[in-house]
């Protein structure tokens, strides 16, 4: 059932439309500060991506997936981590 939020209704599919918007997304590095003995800690930085930006300034964390594949990739100067795929 379709529902709309500010008229607290159902709503018929021929009521329905989509709009496509543009959503900008950014990357950022965060250093890492305890590689618990499986990263480097110096010069190496996790990857991550956001449509949220205005939420960087609170984060105290990143989470990696654990079934997921990560490398990490050394340009000579830092150490990047990324998911693999």
């Amino acid at each position: 059932v379709y529902w709309c939020a500010a008229c607290e209704t159902a709503l018929a599919e021929a009521e329905i439309e989509y709009d496509d918007h543009k959503s900008y997304s950014v990357y950022v590095k965060f250093a890492v500060r305890d590689g618990k003995g499986k990263l480097p800690e110096k010069d190496t930085y996790v990857v991550i991506w956001t449509t949220t930006p205005w939420t960087l300034p609170a984060n105290v964390a990143i989470c990696l997936h654990p079934e997921f594949e990560y490398t990490l990739l050394d340009n000579g100067q830092e150490k990047l981590l990324v998911a693999a795929e």
